[in-house]
């Protein structure tokens, strides 16, 4: 087949929805499909409506280099004027997202403020909206949010379906390196992701001010970026074993991890989570809020994924037989073989 993968996010592995797209791509063509990527133009100024621009340069890409038999893209980007078989795959639950955006702009009890994003957010629902009625397929990043959907969509119900993520085959290794090498137990905690509402940083923070009330406990947030930096609420804990790493190299991901043990996903609303796997493989014990991923890999990780807040203890690991199951399953040439079959069933029924 030939595809065309199309991702809101610069083609950066630094990125995680840029992951997701370079892992899938680089799958699918190693089982001899011919995958062409797509990423918007790099721009300087961003703004609320940059998407619809986005969405005419895809429009014109499909146009200018097909036919594709799939494209591939999240459901915003999918403007009418694609006529090809298209798959709406999500890599974050967008109307949960632009829920929260609107609430919080509530919260500031600036009408103006209000009334933009609820223009904007009413503007960005009906493209998403548009982009799942009129796609062939609606691919959930996970099973959560395949329920979720069905749930609210039924009409949908019979075109909705999910795929799952996994870390690439080279950051596997490195963190199955750090876990056969892990000895010890510890306290110092690790919280991996952006400082935004979504990733429960309400729900961190009264964790990180008993956590680290005793004196005992270290903690680490981290891939937070600069937006941390300036939360005041994050500063009053500087002198209590609190660390901020506003940012991180997937190169120096493995080393982040094994000087840890214990990791923290306080996640509101995610789309899959990436870090969850990442922590896990690495050896950590987690607790986790119900979101993401969490659903799907707490089969194969339990006892070692535990609920957050209660801490989980280092003696309760998963046992390598479950690793190898999970591993067999989350892996991306499995990943891409189910896409591949799915994606061609859509294709061979338009």
């Amino acid at each position: 087949m030939r595809l065309l993968l199309a991702t809101h996010a610069a083609l950066d592995q630094e990125l995680g929805a840029a992951q997701v797209a370079l892992n899938l791509a680089e799958a699918l063509r190693h089982i001899g499909h011919d995958v062409t990527l797509w990423s918007p133009a790099p721009t300087t100024h961003a703004t609320p409506w940059l998407w619809r621009g986005q969405r005419a340069d895809l429009a014109r890409f499909v146009v200018q280099e097909g036919p594709f038999d799939v494209v591939d893209a999240p459901a915003n980007f999918l403007a009418p004027r694609i006529r090809a078989t298209t798959i709406a795959r999500s890599v974050q639950p967008e109307l949960q997202y632009l829920a929260m955006e609107i609430h919080a702009a509530i919260q500031l009890r600036h009408p103006a403020r209000t009334a933009a994003a609820l223009v904007i957010g009413a503007a960005r629902a009906w493209a998403n909206v548009g982009g799942w009625q009129r796609a062939r397929l609606i691919l959930c990043q996970g099973t959560l949010e395949r329920r979720w959907m069905e749930r609210r969509f039924p009409i949908w119900k019979r075109k909705i379906d999910h795929y799952f993520v996994a870390p690439s085959r080279d950051v596997r290794e490195r963190l199955r390196s750090v876990r056969r090498s892990r000895r010890g137990d510890g306290n110092r905690y690790l919280w991996l992701g952006r400082w935004a509402e979504h990733k429960g940083i309400e729900r961190l923070l009264p964790f990180a001010h008993s956590l680290l009330a005793g004196g005992k406990h270290a903690l680490t947030i981290a891939g937070c970026g600069d937006a941390a930096l300036r939360d005041g609420r994050l500063r009053a804990l500087e002198d209590s074993g609190l660390r901020v790493v506003p940012r991180f190299t997937r190169r120096e991901l493995p080393a982040l991890l094994a000087d840890h043990d214990r990791g923290l996903f306080t996640s509101k609303i995610e789309g899959w989570g990436l870090s969850l796997n990442e922590m896990l493989e690495s050896g950590l014990p987690v607790s986790a809020t119900q979101a993401g991923a969490v659903p799907d890999l707490l089969p194969f990780w339990a006892p070692q994924l535990g609920p957050f807040p209660a801490p989980v203890t280092r003696a309760a690991m998963a046992t390598e037989d479950r690793i190898a199951e999970y591993e067999a399953q989350f892996n991306w040439n499995r990943i891409a073989t189910d896409y591949a079959r799915t994606a061609a069933r859509v294709a061979g029924s338009a």
